[in-house]
């Protein structure tokens, strides 16, 4: 969109792994229909403290909006906690 209209901004981010209901209801709710594999992944996440609080994503896309983002970001996608995005964390 923004390669064929430049008056178009348009960003893409990733969130991350964020703690939030979602998660616990696969940990404890969902895993019987998941690889043991794939199940492990996320009481990883859960054990080793590595689930972002919802307020870190929450607080960088606010900031896109009241800030608005470069060229440099414009049309891309982007992940939290890239070099890139710092200045909007």
């Amino acid at each position: 969109m923004v390669a064929e209209d430049p008056q178009v901004n348009a960003i893409s981010v990733a969130p991350g792994v964020v703690d939030t209901n979602m998660q616990e209801d696969i940990r404890t709710k969902f895993g019987a229909n998941m690889t043991p594999e794939s199940l492990q992944r996320f009481i990883d996440f859960h054990k080793n403290k590595e689930l972002l609080p919802p307020e870190v994503p929450a607080n960088l896309l606010v900031n896109l909006a009241v800030k608005g983002w470069g060229k440099n970001l414009n049309g891309g996608y982007h992940r939290i906690g890239e070099e890139a995005l710092k200045e909007f964390q």
